[in-house]
């Protein structure tokens, strides 16, 4: 069978994850989490919805965990990923790019040179490319990655790029205003 046919013929589950940042829509195969797209929070706000059916443990173990880390996110804390993504089908450039991408921390940014040097490419380009392409927006992190003069590109919806910024700035900038008030008090 053909790496292509493979494909189709592999099995999926769809999930929807509502959050007050987002609403998630996740697709799990048994590998791990291979796609997952949001769009802005609409009223009315649609139920969380879980894989149906018979699942094997390892895509309700995965479904729980994912709940749980886009939750997190969305309240704006820290979590470590800890759900495994299904990149099968990728290049090795992509999959060099987004290990990189996932070792940017929450709230930090890289420029897409920067980036380019750390995994070993001359090109800027290229690496805008691989972020382009991500199936995993904020599980790959791509949204971290800057033009050396403003935000760059986004394949996202428009304006995700900023807000998904500022959600991670301000997180961070509150907790770390809490920490100074603690020591001086």
């Amino acid at each position: 069978m053909k790496n292509a046919e493979k494909q189709k013929a592999e099995k999926t589950w769809r999930m929807t994850i509502p959050t007050q940042l987002a609403i998630f829509t996740a697709v799990l195969t048994r590998q791990g989490v291979k796609k997952i797209s949001y769009r802005p929070v609409a009223d009315p706000v649609p139920r969380r919805r879980m894989p149906g059916g018979r699942l094997p443990l390892a895509i309700r173990n995965n479904a729980a965990k994912l709940d749980a880390w886009l939750r997190a996110y969305a309240s704006g804390k820290k979590c470590e990923y800890r759900v495994p993504l299904d990149l099968s089908g990728q290049s090795n450039f992509r999959v060099r790019v987004w290990r990189h991408l996932r070792r940017i921390a929450f709230g930090k940014t890289i420029a897409y040179g920067q980036l380019a040097q750390k995994v070993g490419c001359r090109s800027a380009r290229a690496i805008g490319a691989a972020c382009g392409a991500n199936p995993l927006p904020i599980l790959i992190p791509c949204h971290r990655v800057v033009a050396q003069r403003g935000l760059g590109g986004w394949s996202g919806l428009h304006g995700w790029k900023e807000i998904l910024l500022r959600h991670e700035y301000l997180r961070v900038a509150t907790r770390k205003n809490l920490t100074e008030k603690r020591k001086t008090h």
